[in-house]
């Protein structure tokens, strides 16, 4: 079972998710994470999720479902112990993982307004106080 499970609730925008997905290929291998990306219906992100292999998962709904639904359908086939929640084009650092699931939070979510960019996320866990959090895009916590 891994430690974290990574969603990613896909709305569209290639390049953007070709981004995410490199910064999910370039985390440190421990702790151990799944990936589950929901494509929510996207023009153009079914030759590029088609392409993918590893300890991925790609859900996809043939009508826009939304973020809140595509979520919770990712969290249902998730098997961390801990739950990464992405929005947007939010981006983790390499060594960001660790902290968040030794400091034993169960829902780590990021967001960004999508037109807004790339977020870097780096490490966020003194952040928590153990029961999870939203970060926006400057690593603050939201209420």
């Amino acid at each position: 079972m891994p430690a974290a499970s990574m969603i990613l609730p896909l709305e569209g925008g290639r390049e953007r998710t070709l981004r995410c997905l490199e910064a999910l290929a370039a985390l440190d291998a421990e702790p151990t994470f799944e990936a589950i990306l929901v494509d929510d219906a996207s023009p153009d992100l079914g030759e590029l999720l088609g392409g993918l292999s590893g300890d991925v998962k790609v859900l996809r709904n043939e009508r826009r479902a939304g973020f809140v639904a595509s979520a919770i359908q990712a969290a249902a086939a998730a098997a961390g112990e801990t739950l990464v929640l992405l929005r947007g084009p939010a981006l983790l650092s390499p060594d960001a993982l660790a902290p968040l699931v030794a400091d034993g939070l169960r829902l780590v979510a990021a967001r960004l307004p999508v037109d807004e960019g790339i977020a870097l996320i780096e490490d966020a866990s003194e952040l928590f106080d153990g029961a999870g959090g939203v970060i926006d895009e400057i690593g603050g916590l939201l209420p």
